[in-house]
C-alpha cells in the first residue's frame, strides 16, 4: 500500500505530542516544588470570586480571563473554604489581604490550590505551543515546524511563565492568536475569519491591559495588505464581492475592524456578568469604588479623562476601566532595579538587557545564524521577489517590532516576563534555519545541531528554577542577584524549598541557631519555615515579638537584599541611590538598648512601654528594624552568599562580631 500523506501526518503528531508532553513534565515537575509567587495568589483569590460571588474587587487589573480558568478546577473542591473579602476600603490593599487570609488562615490547602490553578496555565501554554507548531509549519514545513517547537517546549523564560498564575502566558497566547487571525482575515474577508479574528482578540483583551498595543498592529498590516494592491475576496453567506480597488478594501477593512470591536465589547461586558459595578454590592460598593477612583485618577492626562469619560457614560464595566486606570497609574512610576542601579522611570534598555541575559546562549547563535543565512539569501534575489519572499512573515515582524518599541519606552522595568510575548514570535521566525541550512555547508549544520543540544543541556541543567535561568553572560543563575531581581528572578518562588532546606539542615523549631529570615513575595513564611525569626519583608510579614539580631543563619530574599520596594527606610531626597540616613538610625538605635533590657521583665517591660505608649514604640521599634537590616543588607551585598534556595533567596551565615560589624559600618 502506497506511504500516503495520512501516513506521514501519524509520526509527525506523535513527535508534536511528545515535545508537547515534555513541555508539560518539566512545567509540572517544577511547579509542585515552588511556592506561589507574588502575583498568583490574588490572581486565583480573584477568579474564585469572580465565579462564586460575580464580584470583581480583586485584581481588574490583570486580566478576568486567565485568572477565571485558573480558578475552573476550585469550583469541584468540595472542601474549599471561599474567601471572605476584609473591611479595608482600599481595593489594592483588601484584595492582598483577602487572598492572604483566603490561603492561609482558612484551614485550606495552598499547595493544592496552586497546583490546581498552575496546571490550568501549563495547559493553556500546551495551547500556545500548538499554534508555534503550525504556524512555523505553515510557512516552513514540518521540519521547521518541529525545529520551532523543540525552542518553544524547552525555552526556560517560557517554561517559567507557563507554570504560573498569571496573566502572562495568556496575552502572548493572545497577542500571537489575534496577530495570526488578523493577517488570515486581511488575506480574504468570510464569517469564519472574522469570528475567529474577534475570539482572539477578545481573549486578549480580557487577558492584560496591555491589549490595546494590538491596534497600531491591526493598522500597520492594514497598510502593508492595502500596498499590495492584490484582490480583496469579502464573502457573505450566498455572496461574494471581489474588491480591486483600495478604497473599497480599506473600507472592507473598517467595517471588519468595528466588527471586532462589537464583539470583543459585548464578550468584556459578558465576562463581567453584564454588570457595570465592580463590587456586588451597589450601596457599599459604591462608596468604596467613590474614593479609589479618587486615588487612580489623578495626574494621569488625556487617558484618564477618556476612562472618566467611560465611567460616566458606563460604555464598559467598571472593573475593566478601573484596571485599566490602575495600570496607567502604576506604570508612570515605579521602582526599577538594574545592576546595582535605582531607578523611578526604567531604563531604555531594561529588556534588551533582560533578554541578552536571560536567553540561552545557545538561542542568541542560532538567531545570529540564522540572519546570517537569511541575509545572505536575500541579497542574492531581485528586490521585488525578496519582498514577496518577506511577505508571509508580516504579522510576525509587525508584532515583534511595535512591541518592542513599546518595551523599549516602558517605565515598568520589573520583569522579562513582560515581554514573553516575543519568545514564541521568535521561534515561529526560526523555523526558517532549517530550509537555510539545507543548502549551506556542512560545518553550518553541525554547528546548529551543536547549538541545539547545547540549549537542550541548558534547560534540564535549570530545572526545576526556570525563572531564575541566567546564561553565562551574567556568570549564570548564581549571580543572578547581581543583575536584576523581582519577577526576573525573585518573586517569592522558593519559600517552600527554603522550608525543606532548613529542614534538612535541622534548623527548624530549634533553639541553638537563630534563623532570620527576609521574604520577598505572598506566601505565608510562617506556613512553611514555622519559628524563624521574620526580619521585614515586602508585604508586612514581620514577627510581633521585638528581637535583637545576631549571629545565625540569614535568609535573604535578593529584591530584599537590594532593598528595591523598601523606600520607606532611606532619605528620600536621594531615592535612586539608596542612600540610608545615618542620623535617623543613630536616634532610633540609640533608644533600643534599654528597651530590649527591659523585656527581660514582664512586669517592667510593661511599665516601660505604658510611659510613652504602645503606639510610640510600636513605630519606634519599625522604624529600627527597617534602618538596621538596610544597614544589615548594605553589608551583605557586598558579601559571597554562603548558599542560595532556587538561586532567588541567598544563605548568609553570619557571626555575632560580622553582624555588629555590619550594623556599626557607615554607608
Amino acid at each position: 500500500m502506497p506511504f500516503t500523506k495520512k501516513h506521514k501526518f501519524i509520526p509527525e503528531m506523535c513527535l508534536v505530542a511528545l515535545l508537547l508532553f515534555m513541555h508539560f513534565f518539566f512545567a509540572f515537575t517544577s511547579l509542585v516544588q515552588e511556592s506561589a509567587t507574588f502575583d498568583e495568589t490574588v490572581h486565583i483569590t480573584g477568579g474564585l470570586c469572580y465565579w462564586k460571588f460575580d464580584d470583581y474587587r480583586i485584581n481588574p487589573e490583570n486580566g478576568n480571563f486567565p485568572q477565571r480558568l485558573a480558578a475552573i478546577p476550585l469550583l469541584f473542591e468540595n472542601k474549599l473554604n471561599v474567601p471572605v473579602y476584609t473591611e479595608n476600603p482600599s481595593i489594592e490593599a483588601n484584595e492582598w489581604l483577602t487572598a492572604y487570609d483566603f490561603l492561609y488562615k482558612k484551614g485550606n490547602n495552598p499547595d493544592r490550590i496552586f497546583m490546581l490553578g498552575k496546571t490550568m496555565t501549563v495547559l493553556l501554554s500546551l495551547g500556545l505551543g500548538l499554534i508555534v507548531y503550525f504556524w512555523s509549519r505553515k510557512l516552513f514545513g514540518p521540519g521547521s515546524a518541529a525545529f520551532s517547537l523543540i525552542l518553544y517546549a524547552f525555552c526556560p523564560t517560557v517554561l517559567a511563565h507557563a507554570r504560573l498564575v498569571t496573566s502572562d502566558l495568556a496575552a502572548a497566547m493572545g497577542f500571537i492568536a489575534s496577530s495570526w487571525a488578523i493577517w488570515h482575515l486581511l488575506k480574504k474577508i468570510t464569517v469564519a475569519r472574522l469570528l475567529l479574528s474577534s475570539l482572539c482578540l477578545s481573549a486578549l483583551f480580557l487577558s492584560k491591559m496591555s491589549a490595546p498595543m494590538i491596534i497600531p498592529m491591526y493598522l500597520i498590516m492594514i497598510a502593508v495588505r492595502l500596498k499590495d494592491c492584490t484582490e480583496l475576496e469579502f464573502v457573505l453567506p450566498g455572496r461574494t464581492f471581489k474588491l480591486k480597488t483600495q478604497a473599497s478594501q480599506l473600507f472592507a477593512f473598517l467595517l471588519a475592524g468595528m466588527t471586532n470591536a462589537i464583539v470583543i465589547v459585548f464578550l468584556v461586558w459578558m465576562s463581567f456578568g453584564f454588570r457595570y459595578s465592580m463590587i456586588n454590592d451597589d450601596k457599599g460598593g459604591n462608596e468604596i469604588m467613590g474614593r479609589n477612583w479618587q486615588g487612580i485618577t489623578r495626574d494621569t492626562g488625556l487617558v484618564g479623562k477618556v476612562t472618566d469619560f467611560s465611567r460616566q457614560h458606563r460604555l464598559l464595566p467598571e472593573a475593566y476601566l478601573f484596571g485599566f486606570q490602575f495600570v496607567i497609574k502604576n506604570s508612570a512610576y515605579r521602582y526599577n532595579y538594574l545592576n546595582g542601579e535605582y531607578r523611578l522611570t526604567g531604563w531604555w534598555y531594561f529588556f534588551p538587557y533582560a533578554c541578552l541575559v536571560k536567553t540561552p546562549l545557545p538561542v542568541i547563535g542560532i538567531f545570529i545564524l540564522l540572519a546570517c543565512l537569511a541575509i545572505r539569501k536575500i541579497r542574492m534575489l531581485p528586490s521585488a521577489e525578496a519582498l514577496a519572499k518577506l511577505k508571509p512573515f508580516t504579522p510576525l515582524v509587525v508584532l515583534i517590532s511595535v512591541y518592542g518599541i513599546f518595551a523599549v519606552v516602558s517605565r515598568m522595568n520589573i520583569g522579562q516576563r513582560h515581554v514573553l510575548v516575543l519568545y514564541p514570535a521568535a521561534f515561529i521566525l526560526a523555523g526558517a534555519a532549517i530550509p537555510l541550512l539545507k543548502k549551506s555547508p556542512s560545518y553550518l549544520r553541525m554547528s546548529a545541531c551543536f547549538l541545539l543540544l547545547w540549549f537542550l543541556a541548558e534547560s534540564l541543567a535549570i530545572w526545576p528554577h526556570y525563572l531564575a535561568y541566567f546564561n553565562q553572560l551574567a556568570g549564570g543563575p548564581k549571580n543572578g542577584y547581581r543583575h536584576l531581581v523581582d519577577s526576573s528572578l525573585d518573586w517569592g518562588q522558593d519559600l517552600k524549598s527554603l522550608g525543606r532546606w532548613l529542614k534538612a539542615k535541622g534548623l527548624l523549631n530549634q533553639k541553638k541557631t537563630d534563623v532570620y529570615v527576609s521574604y520577598f513575595g505572598i506566601a505565608d513564611i510562617s506556613h512553611y519555615a514555622p519559628g524563624v525569626k521574620k526580619l521585614p519583608s515586602y508585604h508586612g510579614q514581620e514577627g510581633d515579638i521585638p528581637f535583637d539580631l545576631g549571629g545565625g543563619v540569614y535568609c535573604i530574599s535578593a529584591t530584599m537584599l537590594h532593598l528595591v520596594y523598601l523606600p520607606e527606610l532611606l532619605n528620600m531626597d536621594d531615592p535612586e541611590t539608596r542612600v540610608i540616613d545615618e542620623n535617623l538610625y543613630g536616634e532610633v538605635s540609640s533608644k533600643m538598648p534599654e528597651f530590649f533590657k527591659s523585656m527581660e521583665n514582664p512586669q517592667r517591660f510593661r511599665e516601660f512601654i505604658s510611659a510613652k505608649g504602645d503606639e510610640y514604640w510600636n513605630d519606634c521599634y519599625r522604624l529600627y528594624q527597617l534602618l538596621r537590616f538596610a544597614k544589615l543588607a548594605k553589608y551583605l551585598e557586598t558579601r559571597k552568599p554562603d548558599d542560595n534556595i532556587g538561586y532567588s533567596i541567598l544563605i548568609f551565615k553570619l557571626t555575632d562580631a560580622e553582624v555588629a560589624t555590619a550594623l556599626k559600618a557607615k554607608l
